[in-house]
C-alpha cells in the first residue's frame, strides 16, 4: 500500500512543527492567501494535542477524531480572528473541549469531565487512568490562560521550555516558572477531588504526545480549506455539524467595518440565563446578622446620573465579561448555571456565586460554604468581596449590591425549569468548597425538572435578554432577581443611568438602549418563546457624547485612526483583488473553478450585507437590484 505521504515529507513537516512560523504568521497566510501549507503545518503542530483532550471527554478514538477535525475547520473559519496571539493553543484547547462535549451531547453519551466528584487513583504504569485525566482536563480548562497555554505547549505538545518560549515570545525562565505555578495548582486541585498524583506531578498524567497520521492532517487541512471558502467540505454529517456549532458559538470578536464611516466593533462572548431567580426580597435566612459580618452597603439613588462615554465601555465590559463566563460554564457541564440551592430545591447563593470561576474567582469561590444561606454568619462575611466585573463603577468603597441581574418568571429564561429530564449536576462541598465541581443543587428546580439549556431559547439567543444592569440593586451573593410575569405587569424597573440602560444578550452582544423602550418590545426581549419579532437593539443605541475634555481627545484620535484604517482596508482590497484575478486564472479543472466561484459568492454576500446594513444605519433606500451579467 503506498504510503500518502514520503517519510521525508513527515520529518520536514516535523521538524517545521517546532522551529517553522509562528502560528499568527500561518493563520494570517491562511486567510488572505489561502495557503493550505500554512494550515496544515497548524495542523501538524497542534491536532496531537486536540486529539487528546477529545479523547479524554469522549473516550472513543473515532469520536474524538470527529471532533478533533471540527475543531480544525471551525479554526479555518475564524483564521482571522484567531491571529494576533503568539499560539493557537490555547484558542484551540478550549474550542476542543467544548466540541467534544457537544459530541457526547450528539451521541446520547455524557461527557466524562461534567462531573468527577470521586475518581480513582491513576493506574500504576502503562496508561494513565482515563478518569483522571479527564480531571486533569477539567482543571486545566480552568488554569489563566498565562498558565494553561505553556503547559499545553511542553506537555500536551512536547516541546522543550525552550522551544515554548520562541513560540510565546517569551524569556525561557517565564516559561519555566509559570509551567512551575501551574503544575503546583493542578497537584492541589486535583488532590482536592480525590485522584491521586504520580509522583512525577499532575502533568504526568496526560501520557505520551499523541502522533498525527499524514492522512488525516492532509484530509483535514483539505477539508479546512473548502469549509473556509464557504463551500461543504468532504467531512461526514456530524463533523460538518460540529464544526458549524463551534463557529455559531465562538467566543470571538468580530470587526464591523464602513466604507465611508467608522469602523464599528461588536465584542460577541457567550449569551446565557441562569433558571429559578426569586423576586426580591425572597431567600436568606431570619435573623440579625452577627456583628463580625459584613453589613450590607447599598449604592446611592439614581438621581440624574448619566452614562458617559467611558462608564458604557465598563459597563458593556462588565457584562461580556458575565455572559463570557455563563457560556464556559454551559459549555463545561452542559446546562446554565442557577441559583444554588439545598436538596429541598430552597435558593441558598445566586448563580453569581456559581459563575466566580469562570471570572478568575476561584480563590473567592472556595471560601464559601456552599449549603448555607447567603446570610449565614459565614457566608456574610463574604459579602463585601464584590468581585469587580458586578461593580458597575460609581458605588462607594465597600458596597456590597450589584446591579447586574435577570429577568426571572414563567416564559423566561430564568423561569420555571423544563420538565421530563433528571435534575442537574449534583456534587459539591459540604464546607468552603474544595473544587471547582458544580455547586451542590445547581440547576435543580421542582422535582423532575432539569436544568435550562440555550436550547430552550426558541425565540432565538440574539433575541433575548440574558442579564441586564438594572435597579434596585440586590446584595450579589443574595439568590434575588427582578421578578417577571407574563400576565402581571412589569415591574418597576430602576436603571441606573438616565440617559440609557445597559443590557447583555443570550448570544453575548452586549448593547446600550436609549430609554423608553415600550413594554411590548420590552416582553418581547425578555420572553424565551413568544414567538413574536424582537425589535433591533442596534437602532435603539442612545449617543455616547464625549463629555469631557480627555473623552473629546480620545474621540479625536480615535476618528483620526479609523481614517488611517479606512485607508488601509482600500489598499489592501485593491490588492486582494488583483491577487484573486491571477489566482481565478490558474484555474486548471472544472472542480477549482467552482470552488473560486464558492468563495467569492461568499464575499459578494457579505459585502451586500454589510452595505445594507450601513445604507439603513444612514436611512437610505436599498440600491436597485443587480442587472444581468455583462455578455463575453
Amino acid at each position: 500500500m503506498t504510503p500518502t505521504h514520503k517519510p521525508a515529507t513527515v520529518l520536514n513537516c516535523l521538524r517545521a512543527v517546532a522551529d517553522g512560523p509562528a502560528d499568527a504568521a500561518l493563520l494570517t497566510r491562511f486567510s488572505h492567501d489561502r495557503d493550505e501549507a500554512a494550515f496544515e503545518l497548524l495542523v501538524w503542530r497542534h491536532a496531537g494535542m486536540v486529539l487528546a483532550v477529545c479523547r479524554a471527554v469522549l473516550r472513543d478514538h473515532h469520536a474524538a477524531e470527529d471532533a478533533c477535525q471540527a475543531t480544525f475547520l471551525a479554526l479555518a473559519r475564524q483564521a482571522h480572528a484567531v491571529g494576533g496571539r503568539g499560539t493557537a493553543a490555547g484558542w484551540l484547547y478550549r474550542v476542543a473541549r467544548r466540541t467534544a462535549v457537544r459530541a457526547a451531547r450528539r451521541r446520547g453519551v455524557r461527557a466524562v469531565d461534567a462531573v468527577l466528584d470521586h475518581l480513582p487513583a491513576p493506574a500504576a504504569g502503562g496508561e494513565p487512568d482515563a478518569d483522571a485525566v479527564a480531571a486533569l482536563h477539567d482543571e486545566l480548562d480552568r488554569l489563566p490562560e498565562k498558565y494553561r497555554t505553556p503547559v499545553l505547549l511542553c506537555f500536551l505538545e512536547g516541546l522543550t521550555y525552550a522551544d515554548a518560549a520562541r513560540r510565546l515570545g517569551w524569556p525561557v525562565g517565564t516559561v519555566a516558572g509559570r509551567v512551575a505555578r501551574a503544575k503546583d495548582r493542578l497537584r492541589a486541585r486535583l488532590t482536592g477531588r480525590g485522584v491521586a498524583v504520580p509522583a512525577a506531578g499532575a502533568v504526568a498524567l496526560v501520557g505520551a504526545v499523541n502522533v498525527v497520521r499524514p492522512a488525516f492532517a492532509a484530509a483535514t487541512t483539505q477539508a479546512a480549506a473548502t469549509f473556509a471558502a464557504g463551500g461543504v467540505p468532504a467531512v461526514s454529517g456530524p463533523v460538518l455539524e460540529l464544526a458549524k456549532g463551534a463557529v455559531r458559538t465562538m467566543i470571538v470578536s468580530k470587526l464591523q467595518w464602513a466604507a465611508a464611516a467608522l469602523v464599528a466593533v461588536t465584542a460577541l462572548a457567550a449569551g446565557g440565563v441562569w433558571a429559578g431567580g426569586q423576586p426580591p426580597g425572597a431567600g436568606g435566612s431570619a435573623g440579625a446578622p452577627p456583628a463580625a459580618a459584613a453589613q450590607p452597603v447599598a449604592p446611592p439613588p439614581a438621581a440624574d446620573r448619566t452614562a458617559t462615554a467611558s462608564q458604557r465601555r465598563r459597563s458593556l465590559n462588565n457584562l461580556k465579561q458575565i455572559l463570557l463566563a455563563v457560556h464556559n460554564y454551559e459549555s463545561t457541564y452542559g446546562h446554565l448555571p442557577s441559583d444554588i440551592r439545598d436538596p429541598s430545591g430552597k435558593a441558598l447563593l445566586s448563580w453569581r456565586v456559581a459563575l466566580l470561576p469562570y471570572l478568575e474567582q476561584d480563590n473567592l469561590y472556595r471560601q464559601f460554604k456552599l449549603t448555607e444561606p447567603w446570610d449565614s454568619e459565614h457566608n456574610l462575611k463574604l459579602l463585601d468581596k464584590m468581585p469587580p466585573s458586578y461593580r458597575v463603577g460609581f458605588e462607594p468603597a465597600g458596597a456590597t449590591h450589584t446591579f447586574y441581574q435577570a429577568f426571572a418568571g414563567p416564559g423566561t429564561p430564568f423561569g420555571p425549569q423544563r420538565p421530563g429530564d433528571p435534575p442537574g449536576a449534583g456534587g459539591g462541598a459540604s464546607g468552603p468548597s474544595a473544587g471547582l465541581q458544580p455547586p451542590a443543587g445547581t440547576g435543580v428546580g421542582p422535582r423532575g425538572s432539569r436544568p435550562l439549556r440555550m436550547a430552550d431559547v426558541t425565540d432565538g439567543t440574539s433575541n433575548t435578554f440574558g442579564v441586564v444592569e438594572v435597579g434596585p440593586a440586590v446584595a450579589w451573593t443574595k439568590p434575588t432577581d427582578v421578578a417577571y410575569s407574563r400576565k402581571g405587569p412589569l415591574p418597576k424597573l430602576a436603571w441606573p443611568f438616565t440617559n440609557g440602560f445597559h443590557v447583555g444578550m443570550m448570544d453575548g452582544a452586549a448593547f446600550a438602549v436609549r430609554p423608553g423602550l415600550s413594554e411590548a418590545d420590552l416582553r418581547k426581549l425578555i420572553e424565551i418563546d413568544d414567538g413574536q419579532p424582537s425589535p433591533d437593539l442596534r437602532k435603539l443605541r442612545p449617543a455616547t457624547p464625549a463629555d469631557t475634555p480627555e473623552e473629546r481627545a480620545m474621540l479625536r484620535d480615535q476618528v483620526a485612526r479609523n481614517r488611517t484604517k479606512l485607508v488601509e482596508v482600500e489598499r489592501l482590497m485593491k490588492e486582494h483583488v488583483e491577487l484573486l484575478g491571477v489566482e481565478l486564472g490558474k484555474a486548471a479543472d472544472s472542480g477549482t473553478a467552482e470552488e473560486h466561484g464558492a468563495g467569492l459568492d461568499h464575499i459578494i454576500d457579505e459585502l451586500r450585507q454589510r452595505n445594507r446594513s450601513l445604507r439603513g444605519q444612514k436611512g437610505e433606500p436599498p440600491p436597485p437590484p443587480p442587472g444581468p451579467a455583462p455578455k463575453r
